[in-house]
């Protein structure tokens, strides 16, 4: 079992320890917020996003194939009724001389990242509640 400790820094600031790192969101102006850090959801993005980035960049180091010149952007989609993203779309612009050979493998790398498979089967959510000793 992981343990993420929550905090509650103020205003719409919400923070948390992880893996012996501090974690601060915050909520855009829009919402209320000082938009002093990413919000919660941006982060969430971030990390499906980076999560592909390391799998790319492991392929490539594997293979001895340079990533000079290779970039990834991940493109979401947003569904018009629902307005959440239905679709997400990771685009790799890959360097001149890249092993065509690799191009299906590298894909198939990418689409095993954690994150996603998070995503993909999603876990059970429960919420509970504990009472206070007094």
């Amino acid at each position: 079992m992981k343990t993420i400790e929550v905090s509650f820094a103020g205003g719409k600031k919400i923070g948390c320890e992880i893996d012996g790192h501090t974690i601060l969101t915050d909520q855009p102006a829009s919402n209320g917020g000082e938009n002093t850090a990413c919000s919660p959801f941006s982060l969430f993005l971030a990390s499906l996003a980076t999560c592909a980035g390391f799998y790319a960049s492991e392929f490539c180091k594997r293979r001895d194939i340079s990533m000079q010149g290779f970039s990834l952007r991940m493109h979401c989609h947003q569904g018009e009724r629902s307005k959440r993203y239905e679709r997400v779309v990771f685009e790799m612009v890959l360097p001149e001389g890249f092993p065509q050979a690799q191009i299906d493998a590298l894909k198939r790398s990418i689409d095993s990242c954690t994150v996603k498979k998070h995503v993909a089967e999603a876990p059970q959510f429960e919420v509970t509640v504990v009472e206070t000793p007094g």
